[in-house]
C-alpha cells in the first residue's frame, strides 16, 4: 500500500489482477493497432502481451500495392528489426515490395525470409526471378501456407524456370493468389500447382497461363483443391481451364463474365458470382443468367457490401424493367429444369482473406457498408420468390467461398 500523500504505484495496483484479465483486454484490441501500441507502453508485461499482435503482420514496401496496407506496421529500419529475434519471431505475415532499395544484405529477400521463423504468409509485390529463387531456397518453403504474387511486368521466358521451381518447392502451400501474370512468349508447357493447394486465385492472368495451369492439372491435380477464384473479364480463352477443373471445385467469378465463349466448357453445377452494387446490376445479371452453361443448377450472387458505383444513390436499384427481365430469365431457366436455387447475399470482401486482392477490396476498404439491397430483392423478383427457389442470405457478413 502506498504511503499517505504519495502517488499510487501502478505496478502494485496492476499486480492485484491475474494475468488472464490483462490477456483478455489485449485480445480485445487485436484489430486496433494504435491501441495496441499504447498498451505496450504501459509496462513490460503489457508489452509482452501486445507485441505478438503488433508484429504479427508487417510490411516492407514503398507504397506500391493493390491491397490497402497503410494500416499495417511499416518497418522503416529493417536492419535493426531483423537483428531483434524477440520481435521477428512474432511475424507471421509479410508484405514485401521489390521497389525496396536492396542496398545491403539486410534488405535482401533471402535474408529476410531466413530471419522470420514463424512466417506462414507472404505477399510479394512486383517480383522478379531472383525473388522466386529466394523463396525456393529459404527455410520457409516447407512451412509457407499462403503466397500472394502481384505482377506488373510480363515474365521473360528465362524467368519461368525460377517460377516453376519455386512452386515445386512449396510443399505445404494451401493458398496461391496471382495477379496479372503474363508472358512475353508462349510461356511454359504446363504449370504444376502444389499438391497441398486448397485455394487458388488467378486474376487478370493471361490466357496462356490459364492454359498452362489446365495442362498441369491434367498431369497432377491437387487432391485438396476446393476453390478457384477467376476474374470474369478474362475468360474468353480459358475453356481448357474449365474442363481441367474437377466438377466439385467451387468456382468464384469476380464480376459478370463477358463474351460469347466466356463459360464455354464449364462443367461445375454450382457457381458464385461476386459483383459490386451498381445501376447496371440487374442488366448485367440478365446477361450472366442468359450465358450460363446447362450444367449450372445453383447460383450465388454475392454483392460487395462496401463496393458501390459512385453514381449509385442510397436505396437506388437501377431500372425496374431490368429487374423484371431478370425475374423472367430466372423463371425460364427454372422451368427448363436448369435452375434449382439462386441465392442473393451482400458481404464484406475482407482484403486479408485468402482471395485477398482479387475482389476489388483495395478500392473499397474505406467505403461505408450498405446491405439494404437485401431488403428489396424478394420484392424485385416476385415470381422467383413465389416459387421458392430464390433465397436471401442476411446472416453472412464476410465473404466466404461457400454456397
Amino acid at each position: 500500500m502506498s504511503s499517505p500523500g504519495s502517488e499510487p504505484n501502478f505496478e502494485n495496483i496492476y499486480r492485484r489482477f491475474p494475468n488472464e484479465i490483462f490477456t483478455l483486454i489485449v485480445d480485445g484490441l487485436t484489430d486496433n493497432l494504435p491501441a495496441l501500441r499504447n498498451t505496450s507502453l504501459v509496462c513490460k508485461d503489457f508489452a509482452a502481451l501486445a507485441q505478438p499482435w503488433i508484429f504479427r503482420i508487417i510490411r516492407l514496401e514503398a507504397g506500391q500495392s493493390r491491397v490497402p496496407v497503410e494500416h499495417l506496421p511499416l518497418v522503416r529500419q529493417l536492419g535493426p528489426f531483423l537483428q531483434n529475434p524477440k520481435l521477428v519471431q512474432f511475424v507471421e505475415r509479410l508484405h514485401f515490395s521489390s521497389y525496396m532499395q536492396e542496398t545491403d544484405r539486410n534488405e535482401d529477400l533471402a535474408h529476410i525470409l531466413e530471419s522470420m521463423p514463424s512466417l506462414i504468409a507472404l505477399y510479394i509485390c512486383f517480383p522478379s526471378s531472383r525473388h522466386f529463387q529466394a523463396i525456393e531456397i529459404s527455410p520457409l518453403h516447407g512451412a509457407l501456407k499462403e503466397l500472394y504474387i502481384d505482377m506488373t511486368d510480363p515474365l521473360r521466358p528465362t524467368d519461368w524456370a525460377s517460377f516453376e521451381n519455386m512452386l515445386a518447392s512449396l510443399t505445404t502451400l494451401e493458398v496461391l493468389a496471382i495477379h496479372a501474370l503474363n508472358t512475353l512468349s508462349e510461356g511454359p508447357r504446363k504449370v504444376i500447382l502444389p499438391r497441398t493447394l486448397k485455394i487458388a486465385a488467378f486474376i487478370n492472368t493471361s490466357s496462356g497461363f490459364g492454359r498452362a495451369v489446365a495442362l498441369g492439372l491434367e498431369s497432377s491435380y491437387p487432391s485438396s483443391l476446393r476453390t478457384i477464384f477467376l476474374k470474369a473479364h478474362y475468360y474468353e480463352s480459358h475453356s481448357e481451364l474449365w474442363r481441367g477443373l474437377d466438377i466439385d471445385t467451387q468456382i468464384v467469378l469476380d464480376g459478370s463474365p463477358s463474351g460469347e465463349k466466356a463459360l464455354q466448357g464449364f462443367r461445375a453445377t454450382k457457381l458464385i458470382c461476386s459483383c459490386i452494387q451498381s445501376k447496371k446490376l440487374a442488366r448485367l445479371l440478365c446477361h450472366f443468367v442468359h450465358k450460363l452453361p446447362d450444367p449450372v443448377r445453383e447460383i450465388v450472387i454475392d454483392m460487395d457490401a462496401c463496393g458501390r458505383d459512385d453514381t449509385l444513390q442510397p436505396d437506388e436499384i437501377g431500372r425496374e424493367q431490368d429487374w423484371v427481365e431478370l425475374d423472367s430469365r430466372l423463371m425460364k431457366r427454372h422451368e427448363l429444369g436448369l435452375l434449382d436455387r439462386v441465392c442473393f447475399r451482400c458481404t464484406k470482401h475482407d482484403w486479408s482473406a485468402a482471395f485477398s486482392f482479387s475482389l476489388r477490396s483495395a478500392n473499397n476498404h474505406r467505403k461505408v457498408e450498405d446491405r439494404t439491397i437485401l431488403n428489396r430483392v424478394e420484392s424485385l423478383l416476385p415470381r422467383s420468390t413465389s416459387l421458392g427457389y430464390l433465397e436471401v442470405d442476411r446472416d453472412m457478413v464476410f465473404f466466404e467461398p461457400t454456397m
